[in-house]
């Protein structure tokens, strides 16, 4: 038995479905020869609370492919391909650009010395004054100046923090992190770009990060230089997606602080031999799922996403534990 889910407004999808699968149903290509080859198609309707599936309402929309018959790994295997060409993870899809050098997250300080500062909570929750303590406490004089030495001109320097909403409230550190990179470094605060939606990724897991990526609006200014503003540093998807924004509105996003974070998270870029690695054990069943959930493929991934999705154990891992990890 496998239930797979495609979300699609195409009314002919189910007669694709039939074309699709007909290798596996035999001589049959019509609708019907679905159901009769053993699987059930439901169409979705938000004005039918009965159709249900594992006890959740089947949207409009949706169509839901059930029941593959048993003894036939062929079909069940067509299936699970189809599921991933259908469904994109979410209607706005994050922007992603090629790595070209990009260079390593500058860390400010270690994580127990920023989350066990008292300061910390409240100004996750949106709390300005401690937001900007606590950024004066890790962001030293003798910091900035190590900092400010990397470049050339640092009055040409846009800062543009990651503008975040969390459970608690609007995360001040980004905004506090940025003021005070201009105010030591040189250069501007940019607050034109906003977060749009709302991920949840302080203290999830590295399914839930990659399930629901950080989108981004606003204006930025062509040709401009920006450096991109963070209270953490995790797998690095949240900073890909705004440089992807900012590099797609015709800004140049030249490197990004982070006022904590994991060492090993410092290094976004991803290396040749981590994407070799991942398209050898994946294959293109991967490739095609990332194209279709997320907008981009393989080679646009963090080192850091790139390194988590090596350690499942296949295709089927990756997709069952995004998908239960979906908002």
């Amino acid at each position: 038995m496998a239930t797979e889910v495609f979300a699609t407004k195409d009314p002919a999808e189910i007669q694709n479905l039939a074309f699709d699968f007909s290798p596996h149903l035999g001589s049959e290509t019509r609708t019907g020869a679905l159901q009769t080859s053993g699987i059930e198609v439901l169409a979705g309707t938000d004005a039918s609370p009965s159709n249900v599936l594992n006890g959740a309402p089947i949207l409009s929309g949706t169509l839901v492919v059930q029941s593959v018959k048993a003894g036939s790994p062929e079909l069940a295997s067509a299936v699970r391909a189809r599921s991933a060409t259908l469904a994109p993870m979410s209607t706005q899809l994050p922007l992603r650009v090629a790595w070209r050098g990009f260079p390593d997250v500058e860390i400010i300080a270690s994580e127990s010395a920023v989350k066990q500062n008292p300061h910390y909570a409240p100004a996750k929750a949106g709390d300005r004054h401690s937001a900007h303590e606590l950024v004066r406490e890790a962001f030293t004089d003798a910091k900035a100046k190590s900092f400010a030495s990397t470049f050339s001109d640092p009055q040409s320097i846009r800062w543009l923090p990651v503008a975040a909403i969390e459970a608690e409230g609007v995360n001040r550190i980004p905004a506090a992190l940025a003021e005070r990179l201009a105010s030591k470094i040189g250069g501007a605060v940019w607050d034109n770009v906003v977060q749009s939606n709302s991920v949840g990724h302080t203290g999830a897991t590295g399914w839930a990060r990659l399930a629901r990526p950080a989108l981004f609006e606003g204006d930025v200014l062509a040709g401009a230089q920006y450096v991109l503003a963070d209270d953490f540093i995790g797998q690095g998807g949240t900073l890909a997606n705004l440089r992807g924004h900012v590099e797609a509105k015709g800004g140049v996003a030249v490197g990004a602080v982070s006022l904590t974070g994991q060492a090993r998270s410092a290094t976004v870029r991803l290396s040749k031999e981590t994407l070799i690695a991942l398209q050898s054990k994946h294959g293109h069943a991967l490739e095609n799922l990332w194209q279709n959930w997320f907008g981009y493929g393989l080679g646009y991934l963090t080192e850091s996403e790139a390194r988590y999705l090596l350690r499942a154990e296949d295709v089927d891992t990756i997709r069952n534990r995004i998908v239960a990890a979906r908002p």
